[in-house]
């Protein structure tokens, strides 16, 4: 194995907590199967896993800046180079 699948290896291990994951998954279902014996038919695995993945957000939409600021400050803001237009 090369250097760099193994620390491709080591990436995705971190990413994903591979012998974490599996522990957990055995748990899980052992406090499924609990908790379909206890009474609760409806109990599901996935009830009782955690997920430890990243959530995927929304984009934040591109805003101007010196608007943010005008809007706050209550004045309008005039980005430099952009000075008012003078009619010659």
């Amino acid at each position: 194995m090369s250097e760099r699948e193994f620390s491709n290896w080591l990436t995705f291990a971190g990413s994903r907590l591979l012998p974490v994951r599996r522990i957990e998954a055995h748990l899980a279902q052992l406090c499924s199967v609990i908790a379909q014996t206890s009474g609760n038919a409806e109990a599901k695995l996935s009830d009782f896993l955690l997920d430890f993945a990243p959530k995927k957000t929304k984009p934040k939409p591109k805003t101007n800046g010196a608007a943010m600021i005008g809007a706050i400050a209550g004045r309008k803001i005039i980005k430099l180079g952009q000075g008012k237009k003078r009619g010659d």
